[in-house]
């Protein structure tokens, strides 16, 4: 699980600057730069996927992300394009924030500044930026797990994926906060750790560039293996962020689960109550009826 997590990591953040290494056409590295961003969804889906069969006790390779990622591709594609609608108000309130800073930029040097009109607007726009990003939080917790959902579902449509998940975390999106807070000081504690020993790598290749007379090239090592041992960091993060969501989401769904069984034996109580309780009420008006012959 950490190797293929590691090796996702690398593919998606280096595979472009070892290109760039060998002095790829900048064209070649844009339009392999599009096509990793297309299949780093997939690959992250079928990791996620991984995960969960592992969790199931499934048997897993180290590579079936990539198989998975291939085949899930659009799937997972269609999950993020159901998602966007979502997102579309926090993105606008955010971006009207440095759309407005901009353009107060661009007013004040080509014509006579008013500055408390330039200060309302900024304020203003500085709010929106705010709600935008609360919004953002909120929605991005909302559909957290729409992922884990159409992969423990593979029938159900990414619309009906959506609609679940966000109502499986009604109420829970702070307890899923608090578990990415508590991983991040983790995550930070590792990439300081990380960081430090490719800082001091740094450092030795810099003294080798001055030796060697080769500065590009021991630079561009030194910089790769910095980026390697913090995606190490990050790996290991990443493995666990992720197991302790699975977890978690596993616990949203059979808590759900108890109270749709519960919800389903209570409606039939009440179900045979309705056919009991009229007949028990219609023998006892029975009884205390005094104009009833059968008492007699």
């Amino acid at each position: 699980m950490y190797v293929a997590t590691f090796l996702l990591l690398v593919f998606t953040g280096y595979f472009t600057e070892l290109l760039a290494l060998f002095k790829i056409p900048e064209v070649v590295i844009l339009i392999v730069a599009l096509l990793i961003l297309i299949l780093q969804r997939g690959c992250s889906f079928a990791l996620k996927k991984m995960y969960i069969r592992k969790r199931n006790g499934e048997e897993v390779t180290t590579f079936d992300f990539v198989n998975d990622g291939l085949n899930d591709l659009g799937r997972a594609w269609s999950i993020t394009f159901s998602l966007i609608p979502k997102f579309i108000l926090p993105t606008i309130c955010i971006l009207i924030f440095p759309i407005v800073s901009i353009y107060q930029a661009i007013s004040l040097i080509s014509d006579e500044p008013n500055f408390l009109v330039s200060g309302i607007v900024t304020f203003g726009s500085f709010i929106f930026y705010i709600l935008g990003v609360i919004l953002l939080i909120k929605k991005s917790y909302e559909y957290r797990y729409a992922d884990f959902e159409a992969i423990m579902d593979p029938n159900a449509t990414s619309s009906e994926v959506v609609q679940k998940t966000s109502e499986i975390m009604i109420g829970k999106r702070m307890k899923s906060f608090e578990l990415d807070l508590y991983h991040i000081v983790e995550f930070l504690i590792l990439y300081a750790c990380c960081f430090g020993i490719g800082f001091v790598l740094g450092f030795i290749t810099m003294f080798l560039a001055i030796i060697f007379r080769d500065t590009y090239l021991i630079k561009s090592i030194g910089s790769l293996i910095t980026g390697i041992l913090v995606f190490i960091g990050v790996a290991v993060v990443q493995v666990r962020l992720l197991m302790a969501h699975i977890f978690f989401y596993e616990d949203l769904t059979s808590r759900n689960l108890e109270v749709e069984v519960k919800q389903d034996f209570v409606e039939e109580l009440t179900a045979k109550s309705h056919d009991v309780i009229p007949d028990f009420l219609r023998e006892k008006n029975e009884e205390n009826d005094p104009f009833n012959s059968n008492r007699f």
